[in-house]
C-alpha cells in the first residue's frame, strides 16, 4: 500500500493489523514496510521483521544470497 496517501492509508492499515494480531507466523521486510508497522500497529505484533526486504524476499523464494552461500564455506 502508499500509506503515505490517505486515499490508501486505510488499506495499508488493516492488513498490517490482521498480520500482526494473528497468531500465525507473521514476517515484514524492508524500510517502507517496517515504517508503515512502526506507524499504524507497532513492530512487536510481528514473529520477524527485516530491514532488507529485497534480500528477504529473495531469501524465502529460495534463491542463494552471495553472503550466506560464502558463509557456509
Amino acid at each position: 500500500g502508499v500509506y503515505e496517501d490517505e486515499r490508501w492509508e486505510k488499506g495499508t492499515r488493516e492488513l498490517l493489523r490482521a498480520a500482526s494480531g494473528s497468531s500465525a507466523y507473521s514476517v515484514i521486510g524492508g524500510g517502507d514496510t517496517i515504517t508503515a508497522a512502526a506507524r499504524h500497529t507497532g513492530l512487536d505484533g510481528y514473529s520477524y521483521v527485516c530491514t532488507a526486504g529485497g534480500a528477504m524476499i529473495q531469501f524465502l523464494s529460495g534463491k542463494k544470497l552471495p553472503l550466506l552461500e560464502a558463509m557456509k564455506a
